[in-house]
């Protein structure tokens, strides 16, 4: 709320962050329903392809498999399934930014061999620029 920069990963099923509605996830998911699309450009998904969020070793599923209802006014940056529902996104409370990701840990995606690789070093550049 005094300014800087958080993130958070995971399955928001309890109210710890402002804002954020519950998960909520494909009944019987297709690889439709898998599908990262980018609806937004952000720092930290800079040059990253989506096709290498989607897939992870030939599977899909890995980076993301639910979605959340943001906080009125988030930056939704990437979407989940044909309908974009919001995966990642960013969003201010007071004068700070939380930036939000509805699957695994970001840090796991440093030692990939693709442009998802570009992730962890990108996420702590993005939380201390000014």
């Amino acid at each position: 709320r005094h300014g800087g920069r958080i993130v958070a990963s995971g399955h928001h099923a309890y109210p710890i962050l402002p804002g954020i509605g519950g998960f909520a996830s494909a009944t019987r998911p297709t690889l439709a329903d898998l599908t990262i699309h980018r609806l937004a450009d952000h720092p930290v998904w800079a040059g990253v392809d989506g096709a290498d969020l989607t897939f992870r070793r030939g599977v899909a599923g890995f980076y993301g498999r639910v979605w959340h209802d943001p906080p009125d006014g988030a930056l939704i940056v990437n979407g989940i399934g044909p309908d974009r529902r919001p995966l990642d996104f960013t969003y201010g409370v007071g004068a700070g930014t939380v930036l939000f990701h509805g699957g695994n840990d970001l840090t796991g995606y440093g030692g990939a061999g693709d442009s998802s690789g570009r992730i962890l070093p990108q996420l702590p550049a993005w939380m201390m620029a000014p």
